[in-house]
Parts: C-alpha cells; sequence; structure tokens
C-alpha cells in the first residue's frame, strides 16, 4: 500500500531525440544499466573537466509520523479484507494532490482534499470486519495515507521521466568523434560526451518554468538533440567529463527545506560506456 508516483499528462514532453539508437553504429555502445553513483564528479585523469558538485546535503524535514513496525504488521495481516479499499484510496490521494500541484505548484501544499478522497475509499467496512476492526483499520490507514501523501512528490515524478530520456540521448551521442561543438571554428572535442547542458531554468526561483527554443540552444543541448516543451517543476542540467557523465533535475518540495536533486548517468569502463539503473536522491541544503 503506498503511493506509485506517476507523470502528469502534458507536465513533460521530451522532443525527438535523433540518433537515440544510433550509439552502436559508430563504435563502443552502452551496456546493460548497472548500479552506480549517478554523478559526474571528479576529473580523470586523461582529462577534462570536473562536473559541479551539488550543495552539501541538508535535513531531511520530519513530517507526519510513520507507522511502527508492529503497526505495518497490523495493518498488512489484520487489515488485509480493507486492501483493496486503501489500495483505491491511495490512488484517489495522489490525484488530488496532482491536481492541487498543478493548479498552482508555488501554493502551499493543502493535504486535506486528498486526505480525505483516501479516506473516503475506506469509510465501508468490507464484508467479514467488525465495526471495531474497522475503525482501527482506518486509524492505522489515515496515519500511513498521512505520511505517503506528505512524501508525494508531482514533480519527482516527471523528473525522473526526463532524467531517462536525458541519459537515454547521452548514450546515443557516445563516442561519436567527428561532432563539432560551439561555433565549429574551435578545436574539435576529445570526449566521447557531449559538452555540459546548461541549467534550464537558471535558477529554481524560476520554477515553474516554461522554456523556449533558446534555451536548449546551447552546444551541449544541441549535441544531445535535447529539450523539454511543456511548463517544467524541475531544473535540468547534464555534466560530463572524459569518463562519465550525469543528468540531474533539481525541485523544490511541496512541504518545504532544501531542495532535492536527482541524478542518473553513466561511466566508461574499459572503454565500454555503462549506464547506471538507479536514481540517486539527495537533500541539498542550497541551491547555487
Amino acid at each position: 500500500m503506498h503511493l506509485h508516483a506517476r507523470l502528469h499528462p502534458g507536465t513533460v514532453v521530451t522532443l525527438a531525440l535523433a540518433g537515440l539508437w544510433g550509439a552502436a553504429a559508430c563504435g563502443s555502445s552502452p551496456k546493460t544499466p548497472t548500479d552506480g553513483p549517478a554523478s559526474a564528479s571528479a576529473a580523470a585523469t586523461t582529462g577534462g573537466a570536473p562536473a559541479a558538485e551539488p550543495s552539501e546535503a541538508g535535513p531531511e524535514p520530519e513530517g507526519p509520523p510513520r507507522l511502527s513496525e508492529s503497526e505495518r504488521g497490523e495493518l498488512s495481516g489484520a487489515c488485509n479484507l480493507l486492501e483493496p479499499q486503501t489500495y483505491d484510496g491511495m490512488k484517489a490521494a495522489r490525484v488530488a494532490v496532482d491536481e492541487l500541484y498543478y493548479a498552482d505548484p508555488k501554493a502551499k501544499p493543502n493535504d486535506g482534499p486528498p486526505l480525505e478522497a483516501a479516506l473516503k475509499a475506506v469509510a465501508k467496512a468490507p464484508s467479514g470486519m467488525s465495526p471495531g476492526e474497522h475503525k482501527r483499520c482506518v486509524e492505522l490507514f489515515k496515519k500511513q495515507a498521512m505520511r505517503e501523501i506528505w512524501e508525494y512528490e508531482p514533480a519527482d515524478a516527471a523528473a525522473r521521466e526526463t532524467l531517462k530520456a536525458c541519459q537515454k540521448s547521452a548514450a546515443a551521442m557516445f563516442g561519436k568523434s567527428k561532432l563539432t561543438f560551439g561555433d565549429g571554428s574551435g578545436p574539435q572535442s576529445t570526449s566521447p560526451f557531449c559538452p555540459d547542458g546548461d541549467r534550464v531554468p537558471a535558477t529554481l526561483a524560476e520554477l515553474p518554468y516554461q522554456s523556449r527554443g533558446v534555451d536548449w540552444d546551447t552546444p551541449g543541448w544541441r549535441c544531445m538533440k535535447f529539450g523539454l516543451r511543456a511548463s517544467q517543476p524541475f531544473q535540468v542540467a547534464y555534466e560530463s567529463t572524459d569518463t562519465e557523465f550525469a543528468c540531474s533535475a533539481r525541485y523544490l518540495p511541496r512541504g518545504g527545506g532544501g531542495p532535492v536533486e536527482l541524478r542518473l548517468g553513466g561511466a566508461v569502463q574499459d572503454g565500454e560506456l555503462k549506464l547506471h539503473a538507479k536514481v540517486a536522491r539527495k537533500r541539498l541544503k542550497s541551491a547555487p
């Protein structure tokens, strides 16, 4: 009984990524995704500028209390007859959060309607459950729902979809040695990756942000043939060195506190590109 993030319709639309599957035709091809830190950190010994490090990690806000281990066991065991209704309740709560967030992303979180939607689904006791058992199970579900509603971030779901697209685009351009970056007048890059892509938007204060074509008309984004068309509830960037790359996204949590940064990338190992499978998540103290 957990919230499953979904991409709000129309939130993120990636442009066609030309040459997305062309990496295999240009030498080294990306391997099956493997676990690993999704960050482009220190500069490789072979050269290349180090990718910018995120701000120092900050604390996670407390939020509503979690269920204890015994309460989780009770909810999944003694309350199992209520599980179909709790699933529907959390689904309705998620939809309510999405509607409130996309109506005004800068408004203070209002978890009243989402919680009401969740509790409405469990208002009637299922067959075989006594009134006393039903009351107790609803109490446990309410506690869990309050926590999961607080944790749910519509911007997180949209950002993760964009990071996957960014990672695929970077992998598609890996090893294309005849690329010319910038205006073509400078020396040709020796890196197997596209150059860095500027943050879009430049600051988190601009979120939600409706990008323009000029935002993506920079060497890095042009090289990757990547861009977004819909309003962004997050900031996106791309960084690389001679041996690794990382796509990153930052957003402002509904419940306040420092920004959240998500990163997904890949690294060269034994001459081959291996993509990271897991998105790394980090709470920041500040957002430069």
